[in-house]
């Protein structure tokens, strides 16, 4: 699980992470933009938008099947992701929110290093 005294760090990271936008003819993830939001409203069907692919078709490099936070790569191109998690509880239902980003193999490379923040 993330320390909570890293989180501020990795958030920030991720907001400033730069962006990959093409990673070429892959079948798995070629069709993704550099980055990609889903947003469920439970008990509102029509306001609820996916991901365009399932993330667990990639490897799981850093986190838990669980994680908010994962670092995730395209077993086919090799192409490294970043994906966020927030779940909000509300008495009418829940919200969750997903990013997925693709980063330079520099930027997941710093990560892989740096195992105190998983």
């Amino acid at each position: 699980m993330l320390e909570k005294k890293w989180y501020p760090e990795v958030i920030r990271w991720i907001q400033h992470a730069k962006v990959v936008m093409d990673p070429g003819p892959c079948k798995t993830c070629g069709h993704l933009s550099g980055k990609e939001y889903g947003s469920q409203k439970f008990g509102w069907p029509d306001q609820t938008q996916y991901l365009p692919m399932d993330i667990d078709e990639f490897d799981l490099l850093r986190g838990t099947p669980s994680s908010q936070l994962k670092l995730l790569q395209c077993p086919e191109c090799k192409t490294y992701y970043f994906y966020r998690s927030i779940y909000e509880y509300f008495v009418n239902g829940g919200e969750d929110d997903e990013t997925l980003t693709r980063i330079t193999e520099k930027e997941a490379k710093k990560y892989l290093r740096q195992n105190e923040w998983w």
